[in-house]
C-alpha cells in the first residue's frame, strides 16, 4: 500500500465500507463526512470516482468527467504511484513477501477496503515444515477479511503454497478473480481444478510472462464442475513466449460441460491456434454468448477470418483481436461487412507479414473503430467484475512489464518511468 495515501479518520464509516464493499452508500456517506470536516477535494474525488467506475464500459466518452476526476485526484494529494483506487478508495494490497503480509496484513486489511491481494515473492521458505506453514496460514485467514481477488506480481512460483492453502479452504468461495499470470502453470491449474469451494470465480487469468505448458493446463480445468461460474478465461502469452493451445485443446474446451457461462476467451500467443481451431471454436454450443475473443500472434489466416464473418451466432461479440498470417484485405473487408458482427465495438487486427492495408480499407477501419492496430491497443478486455477492473489498473501500474500482448504500454522503455499515473484511477 502507498505510504502517501491519506489516513482515513472515521473508523465507523470505514468499517461500514469494509463490511459492504459493493455498496456505494457508505462511501458517499464518508465523502459527506470528509466535506463536513473540511476535506472537500477528497470528498469530490470519492463522488466522481464512484460515478466514473459505475459507467458502462462502452458508454460514450465523458472527457469532462475524466478531467474533473483527475483534477480532484491530484488536489486530494492522491497522485502517488502504487495506490490503486476503486470507487474512491485504495483497493489493492501488494506485499513483497508473505512474511510482510503476516506482519502488516492486519493493519492494512483493517484500515482499507482491500479487495485484491498481490504477492511478489514466496509464501514461506522451503525449510519450514507443513505444520508451521499451516499455522501461519491459519493466522492469516481472519486477516484476509473481504478478499475477493488474488494474484501474483512477478514471480512464477509465488503462489505455489499460498494458493494451495487458500484454495483448499472454505474462504475460496469468496474469490471472484484469480490473476496467476506470471506464475501460472500446470501446478496452479491443477490446484484450481481441485478447489471445490471455488464456486464464485468469474475471472481466471493464466496469461504468462514466462513459458509454461499452457497446452497441458486446459486438461485439468475442463472437468472442474465448480468452474461453471467462470466468465473470463485468459491464456495470453507474452511477446517472447509461445503457447501451444491448438485445435485439439479447443475441441476439449468446447466439449466441456463446465464452461457454459464464458463470455471472454483470450488465446494470444498460441502458435498452434489456426484456421481449424477457429472452426472448432465456432462449433461451440455457447459461442453466441461470447463478447470478447482475442487471438493475436496465432496462425489464423484468411480462412479463419471468413469463418468468423460467416458465423451467425457472433451477434454478441464486442471485442475482437486478431493477429496472424495471410490476413488478406478481402477477408478483412468481409469481416467488416458481416451482418453478424454489427455489434463489434473494438477490432484490433494486424498481419504478422507486415503487409500494408489498402488505404480505403484502413479508412473504413479507422472510421468505425478509431484505433484498430494491435500495436495501438492499450487496455485489456472489459472488466467483468470489480476485482477484474482492479486487476487491470494494477497491471498497468505495477511495473512488471506484463499485460496481454507482453508489453508494458504504461512505462517509458528508456527510463522505466510511469507514463500515465492516472491509470491508477481510470
Amino acid at each position: 500500500m502507498s505510504a502517501d495515501a491519506p489516513r482515513l479518520e472515521n473508523p465507523e464509516l470505514l468499517a461500514a465500507i469494509i463490511a459492504t464493499p459493493d455498496e456505494d452508500t457508505p462511501r458517499l456517506m464518508y465523502a459527506d463526512w470528509l466535506q463536513e470536516n473540511g476535506n472537500d477535494a477528497r470528498a469530490e474525488f470519492i463522488r466522481l470516482h464512484i460515478e466514473w467506475d459505475r459507467r458502462p464500459h462502452y458508454a460514450p466518452p465523458n472527457e469532462d468527467l475524466k478531467r474533473r476526476l483527475i483534477a480532484a485526484w491530484e488536489a486530494a494529494g492522491l497522485k502517488t504511484e502504487g495506490a490503486i483506487f476503486e470507487r474512491g478508495f485504495d483497493s489493492v494490497a501488494a506485499f513483497r513477501e508473505c512474511s510482510d503480509l503476516r506482519e502488516h496484513g492486519a493493519s492494512v486489511f483493517g484500515s482499507k477496503p482491500v479487495r485484491v491481494l498481490y504477492l511478489d515473492e514466496g509464501w514461506l521458505t522451503t525449510e519450514e515444515d507443513d505444520n508451521e506453514r499451516a499455522q501461519a496460514f491459519a493466522e492469516l485467514l481472519p486477516i484476509l477479511g473481504g478478499l475477493t481477488g488474488l494474484g501474483a506480481s512477478d514471480n512464477r512460483y509465488v503462489l505455489a503454497d499460498f494458493a494451495e492453502e487458500l484454495l483448499q479452504s472454505p474462504r475460496a468461495s469468496a474469490l471472484r478473480m484469480l490473476d496467476f499470470g506470471p506464475c501460472a502453470g500446470v501446478w496452479d491449474c491443477e490446484r484450481i481444478a481441485t478447489a471445490k469451494d471455488l464456486t464464485s470465480l468469474l475471472v481466471l487469468d493464466c496469461s504468462a510472462a514466462w513459458e509454461f505448458d499452457c497446452k497441458a493446463t486446459v486438461g485439468p480445468l475442463v472437468g472442474a464442475a465448480h468452474l461453471r461460474s467462470l466468465v473470463a478465461l485468459r491464456f495470453g502469452m507474452a511477446n517472447d513466449v509461445e503457447g501451444f493451445i491448438g485445435p485439439d485443446e479447443i475441441q476439449t474446451l468446447v466439449q466441456s460441460p463446465c464452461f457454459t457461462n464464458l463470455r471472454q476467451l483470450v488465446l494470444n500467443g498460441q502458435v498452434l491456434f489456426d484456421d481449424e481451431a477457429v472452426r472448432r471454436l465456432l462449433h461451440w454450443g455457447h459461442i453466441g454468448q461470447l463478447e470478447v475473443l482475442e487471438i493475436s500472434r496465432t496462425q489464423v489466416g484468411a480462412e479463419g477470418l471468413l469463418e468468423l464473418s460467416r458465423c451467425r451466432q457472433l451477434t454478441n461479440l464486442r471485442r475482437l483481436v486478431i493477429e496472424g498470417y495471410k490476413l488478406e484485405p478481402q477477408a478483412i473487408a468481409r469481416l467488416l461487412d458481416s451482418p453478424h458482427l454489427r455489434g463489434l465495438r473494438e477490432l484490433y487486427i494486424h498481419s504478422l507479414e507486415e503487409q500494408q492495408l489498402p488505404e480505403e480499407l484502413s479508412e473504413r477501419l479507422a472510421d468505425r473503430f478509431g484505433t484498430f492496430t494491435v500495436e495501438g491497443m492499450i487496455h485489456d478486455p472489459p472488466p467483468v467484475c470489480v476485482e477484474d477492473r482492479i486487476r487491470g489498473r494494477y497491471r498497468l501500474m505495477d511495473g512488471s512489464g506484463y499485460h496481454y500482448l507482453g508489453r508494458d504500454s504504461n512505462r517509458d522503455p528508456k527510463t522505466n518511468q510511469i507514463l500515465h499515473p492516472e491509470y491508477a484511477i481510470l
